[in-house]
């Protein structure tokens, strides 16, 4: 069946630190931009993030949020890399979930 939509939202995206908001977009609320993009920046981090990290902790997802703007591009290109190569998803293609497809059997 695959993954549900909101857990590939939280696993493929990452939040930054706030300090550099213009040099990164606003990037500290990524997460809660993929799960409701229609929201505003400030609604998103006053009431909606403090839910999401409640719920990610409820059913064991990882909130992903880089100490710092640069902390956040080094690990992503990091992933970029892995991902290059093949590591962390057993050689098999990443889905358009970033989540690795699983052959089907007959």
């Amino acid at each position: 069946p695959g993954i549900d939509w909101g857990a590939a939202q939280i696993n493929t995206t990452s939040n930054y630190d706030p300090t550099l908001l213009i040099v990164t977009g606003w990037l500290e609320n990524q997460i809660e931009h993929h799960l409701f993009p229609t929201l505003s920046v400030a609604y998103a981090k006053t009431h909606v993030k403090p839910i999401v990290e409640e719920v990610c902790k409820e059913f064991g997802l990882k909130y992903k949020s880089a100490p710092t703007a640069a902390h956040g591009v080094f690990r992503h290109l990091e992933y970029l890399s892995k991902m290059g190569r093949g590591l962390g998803t057993g050689g098999r293609y990443l889905g358009e979930f970033g989540v690795a497809e699983q052959k089907k059997t007959l």
